[in-house]
């Protein structure tokens, strides 16, 4: 994820305490459920899939297209706060100065006599916009404009030419006109947000303080009245420390006779009216809410399953109903978000807006739209009413039925496709950009230590909480020169004493890549306030330091850190987690007395950035280490780096305790574990280092001792059930016994690191896929789970080390990791069991050194699958990459086979007979038969239903992975729609990857993951170098299905043939009629012939509205075959099969979606 713009805050929850918060709403709950409902709270239980639901919802913000074209030029969405500010020509001159733009030339050219010119500059040409507001139109208007010139207008003219031309000289014309524009627009649009009374405004907003906030709803936005234009925020912006939300509106929690809206103490009867205006406020803003705090979750969804049982005086779990409350109520009623007072556009995950709106905008607003949005926006088809006057509280109009019903469908959480990773690197700490301000302005995060304490051990049911116990920092940055702070006091500006006790760790800027020798400042922990910290820096006067902390590491992405507190000891600690902490194991480690710094009176967390700006993700604060959050070390590996310190150096880190929850997973794994390093290449460099580690890992590298032998040692006779195979205190064990991998074959680990696969067998797993996938009821099943396949699962659950005598087995998350002892599958013990020694011998037999591109991460390495693809009944979506012969070898494996990979070739061409046997391990018995007379039953279309009539085996295509590109999106073409196809291709055994827009498109297409992508065409390409991804991927053996509709919704595919073979598309003819099978008769109009992909069709619909190829050509036209003839004569459906000697993949082509 690349950093977020900086979205400044402003402390505006500095007040809250959001774990008390969280504590009073349980409070109210349980007596609410006892004493009303008569329930027993202990028996009340979140459906997981509920807290997921809640854990997914994004903000949305709705507004006009008047608020939209000046959030536009401004760059960034803003409060109404911030709008009312705008008034004043001085605020606005300011505004301008630090706009992206502005800052975007002024980069690189420092200096504080240009800032000052530009700043100047800006003056006048703001004080010029203000001053033109004369006409009868803005009279009221003006008056409350703010003015600080008393120049007159041609005294204004006159001091910005000059100022302009100073500036030329620094500046190029190009510049300078940029810093002009931009500053007339922001003007403009500072002017016209007061003339047009911009956004819904209540009377007791500023009472509130909601005022300082930008409005949004957390979910679905039902409140059509706010506008039509539908902006969905990036989930990140809910961890913002300014950001809050309350169950309700703020203004349900004040009485107000005068308004239609209902008092959150009629919603929400767990809360009891206070009575007086002043507690009103008081239990508002005890009701916000923090996404970073953890069990906002929890709370949350109690809350709404007792307000969707409401009605009924029940608790209701259902999570469909929990939905439909949702989209039948008015805005004010469901969670309202309170977001950032600016938030930068880069925080925008997706515009909506209806046709006639978006061309309604200013020529110049439609274009930034394109530019600043290019795949993230979506115009629809709809046409509403814009002469309506809409009014708060009420119902859409008919023109706006279908987009709000749209819009609503969009902003429901996606939870089919939820992929499995370690919840820690899910991002859910506080994540903030932090602007560059040389240390001057720390900000503090949502939740302090104590708070923190107190939840941990309120969590772990103990009643009393003990400061002594360690304490855990774990934050992820993105850039270099800040520093982590911890307090004893709030040090905002306007609290600022000289009594604060710090606890400073500097993170110091990475090293310029340009110096042949390594040069990196030091960084270093200290207990002093940020004002000092050049010249402490300068004397090297801090209490431990290293001029070699960011060595080894990935300067280009998140870093993970972890700072550790030993309150009782006085100790501190800050390490690398995560991948840096395998390159890099150097610790800052420091003792501070009680008379130098007491750490059990420290209590806030503070970031700040110095010479530029930082993004931090995942602050968070614990009591118990992160098992993920660092990875395992060689014991015997100690670093050369040299520290520059001034009394203690760091001890190495121990090796971790295996515990409970330590988890081994692997093919979605995000935990890493370090390369194995000896004494012997102690003095190399990193580089060298993991370049040997590499050859040896292919096969390339000098055997050693280390190597396996040719035996290998045996399989632990508790196989799957061993409770010390994951636990790294029992290397003895480990070395002598070898266990199954509970991912096997499909384990991606064993590529990365040399330990695992030597500890782990790997063998092919030969089940098959279970038809429900990850909607499976039997995942916690360890029998199921062994004989049947789930995208994302291991094979194996991994053994509670409390085995028959643990108390959570009768809970699904724990059961559904952790397994008891229970009987299981029995793993494959060699190559020959798991049914792939013939495939390792055709594979070794036939091996050759060409220099060719390798599969796709993760592929199988059937030889019967290139064979398939060189057979020219394939099925045309078929991939046929290279392949490689070792993917998933063991470690007994790979001393029974050819370590160096083979790439399949013409010359080793199978026989027919292989060719055969091969495709049978794909195809149906019918395969190629369109003309179905025996099935037991046949649907509408007179096609047979039964599965076994289809061309792919279920099942049968396991470790294959399709990429579905749907462009093209409106209210009857959903994702939703989509998702039949897509349940039918995994019952086939197809791993599918569903995207909406280019940008996610071009990045998994790069990813070397899928063997088929699917190019759903819309109406324009909106990123420059999509084709030429696309071809790459084809030219590497990927296969494409391309989807054309009508003129215009071709684009893609047109743009693609044109290029490739200059092939075009055109027209919108009426279709709608049925094309039939016909023997040879794929040329006729209205039929279809044999082919092994119409298997099992007997008749096909040719689209409603359809398109024509235009063959330039007869040459042009033999380029394609065509299998399918529209029932207007034209072409309908087209194949490209390459040449066998081509690397390329196929081709095939949908001229009527």
């Amino acid at each position: 994820m690349p950093p977020l713009g900086v979205a400044r805050c402003f402390n505006l929850n500095k007040a809250i305490n959001f774990i008390q918060n969280q504590n009073e709403m349980k409070d109210y709950l349980q007596e609410y459920i006892e004493k009303k409902l008569k329930k027993k709270w202990s028996h009340i239980e979140i459906p997981p899939e509920l807290l997921q639901w809640v854990n997914k919802l994004k903000p949305a913000h709705r507004c006009n297209s008047a608020i939209f074209e000046s959030i536009l030029v401004h760059g960034q969405v803003m409060s109404l706060a911030h709008m009312d500010r705008l008034r004043d020509v001085r605020f606005v001159a300011h505004t301008v100065e630090q706009h992206a733009r502005v800052r975007n030339v002024l980069t690189g050219k420092g200096g504080a006599a240009i800032e000052r010119l530009v700043r100047e500059f800006i003056d006048v040409v703001v004080e010029i916009e203000f001053s033109k507001e004369t006409d009868e139109t803005t009279k009221e208007t003006k008056s409350e404009l703010k003015s600080r010139s008393s120049e007159s207008p041609p005294n204004l003219e006159y001091m910005l030419q000059r100022k302009k031309s100073d500036l030329k000289l620094l500046l190029s014309s190009t510049e300078v006109e940029e810093i002009l524009n931009c500053a007339q627009q922001v003007a403009k649009a500072s002017i016209s947000l007061h003339s047009k009374k911009a956004g819904l405004r209540f009377a007791r907003d500023v009472e509130l303080g909601t005022n300082q906030h930008v409005f949004g709803i957390l979910g679905p936005h039902t409140g059509h009245y706010y506008g039509d234009i539908v902006i969905v925020f990036k989930r990140e912006l809910m961890l913002h420390p300014d950001t809050n939300f309350t169950m309700h509106a703020a203004t349900t929690y004040v009485i107000n006779q005068k308004t239609p809206v209902p008092t959150v103490y009629s919603l929400s009867p767990w809360y009891k009216d206070p009575g007086t205006p002043e507690e009103h406020l008081k239990l508002f803003h005890s009701s916000k809410l923090h996404c970073s705090t953890p069990g906002y979750d929890e709370v949350t969804a109690l809350q709404l399953m007792a307000l969707t049982g409401l009605q009924k005086n029940t608790i209701d779990r259902d999570l469909n109903n929990v939905m439909r409350r949702w989209v039948a109520i008015d805005s004010h009623r469901l969670i309202e978000a309170h977001l950032p007072q600016l938030i930068p556009l880069s925080y925008i995950d997706h515009v909506y807006m209806p046709k006639n709106v978006f061309a309604s905008l200013t020529p110049n607003a439609q274009a930034q739209v394109k530019e600043i949005f290019p795949y993230s926006h979506k115009i629809t088809r709809d046409i509403v009413d814009l002469n309506i006057e809409m009014m708060a509280f009420s119902k859409p109009d008919p023109s706006r039925v279908k987009y709000q019903e749209y819009i609503i469908e969009q902003l429901q959480p996606d939870l089919r496709n939820e992929a499995v990773y370690s919840s820690f690197l899910n991002t859910f700490g506080t994540t903030i950009t932090v602007p560059a301000t040389n240390f001057e302005s720390p900000l503090a995060i949502t939740m302090t230590i104590s708070q923190s304490y107190d939840q941990y051990h309120a969590r772990k049911g103990s009643t009393t909480s003990n400061p002594g116990n360690s304490v855990y920092i774990y934050f992820e940055a993105m850039g270099s020169d800040f520093m982590l702070l911890l307090t004893d006091q709030q040090t905002d500006s306007s609290n600022l004493k000289e009594t604060v006790n710090y606890l400073n760790c500097y993170i110091a800027p990475f090293p310029s890549t340009d110096d042949p020798e390594y040069h990196e400042i030091p960084s270093y922990i200290n207990n002093t306030p940020p004002s000092v910290h050049e010249v402490y820096l300068t004397r090297r006067r801090f209490k431990i330091g290293s001029n070699m902390f960011h060595k080894g590491c990935n300067w280009d992405d998140y870093i993970l850190y972890c700072l550790k507190l030993e309150p009782r000891s006085g100790r501190v600690s800050l390490l690398h987690g995560g991948e840096s902490g395998i390159y890099n194991s150097t610790i800052l480690e420091c003792t501070f007395t009680v008379q130098e710094l007491n750490l059990t009176e420290l209590e806030y967390v503070h970031l700040c950035a110095g010479s530029q700006a930082v993004s931090f993700r995942n602050v968070i604060i614990t009591h118990e280490p992160i098992t993920d959050a660092r990875p395992s070390f060689d014991k015997q590996y100690r670093s050369n780096i040299s520290e520059s310190t001034t009394t203690e150096t760091s001890d190495r880190m121990n090796a971790k305790k295996h515990d409970h929850d330590r988890q081994s997973h692997h093919g979605d794994e995000v935990r890493l574990e370090s390369v194995e390093l000896t004494e012997e290449n102690e003095e190399k460099s990193v580089l060298d280092r993991v370049g040997e580690w590499v050859k040896n890992k292919i096969g390339l590298g000098n055997k050693s001792d280390s190597q396996p032998s040719e035996n290998g040692p045996p399989e632990c006779p508790q196989s799957t059930n061993c409770l010390l195979q994951h636990s790294l205190e029992n290397d003895q064990h480990n070395q002598k016994y070898i266990h199954p991998c509970p991912y096997s074959e499909l384990c991606t680990t064993q590529y990365r690191n040399a330990k695992h696969a030597q500890q782990f067998t790997h063998y092919k797993h030969n089940v098959q896929q279970c038809h429900h996938d990850r909607k499976c009821s039997l995942l916690h099943d360890p029998m199921h789970r062994s004989s049947y396949r789930h995208a994302g699962k291991p094979d194996y659950l991994y053994p509670c080390k409390y085995q028959e005598k643990c108390r959570d087995q009768t809970k699904p998350e724990h059961t559904i990791k952790y397994s008891h002892g229970e009987k299981v599958r029995p793993p494959p013990r060699s190559i020959a069991e798991s049914s792939t020694q013939e495939q390792h011998r055709r594979g070794s037999s036939k091996s050759s050194n060409n220099d060719r591109d390798t599969p796709p991460y993760g592929q199988s390495s059937k030889v019967s699958n290139v064979a398939a693809a060189r057979n020219q009944h394939k099925l045309s979506a078929q991939p046929k990459p290279s392949q490689e012969a070792d993917n998933h070898r063991s470690r007994h494996s790979i001393h029974q086979t050819n370590r160096s990979s083979f790439i399949w070739s013409p010359e080793n061409e199978p026989s027919q007979s292989e060719e055969e046997d091969d495709i049978l391990d794909f195809y149906n018995p019918s395969a190629g038969n369109s003309n179905i007379t025996n099935a037991t039953s046949y649907d509408q279309y007179g096609n047979p239903n039964e599965r076994v009539y289809d061309l792919g085996k279920d099942g049968a295509y396991t470790n294959f992975s399709i990429l579905i590109a749907q462009l093209y999106c409106d209210s009857q073409f959903t994702k939703e729609k989509m998702q039949v196809p897509i349940d039918a291709l995994k019952v086939k055994g197809f791993q599918v990857t569903h995207v909406m827009n280019e940008r996610q498109c071009i990045e998994e297409l790069q990813s070397n993951r899928h063997h088929i992508a699917w190019i759903i065409s819309t109406s324009n390409i909106e990123v420059t170098n999509f084709n030429s991804v696309l071809n790459t991927f084809q030219d590497k053996g990927g296969a494409i299905f391309l989807f054309a509709d009508n003129v215009p919704y071709i684009c893609h595919a047109n743009e693609y043939l044109k290029a490739k073979f200059g092939i075009t598309l055109t027209g919108d003819y009426v279709g709608s009629k049925t094309l039939t099978f016909k023997e040879n008769g794929q040329n006729q109009a209205g039929f279809f012939g044999q082919h092994y992909i119409f298997t099992g069709i007997k008749n096909l619909f040719e689209g409603v509205t359809i398109c024509h190829p235009v063959y330039p050509t007869g040459t042009h036209q033999n380029k394609l075959v065509n299998v399918a003839t529209a029932t207007d004569g034209s072409p309908c459906i087209g194949i490209y099969d390459p040449p066998v000697s081509s690397k390329e993949g196929r081709l095939l082509l949908h001229f009527g979606m």
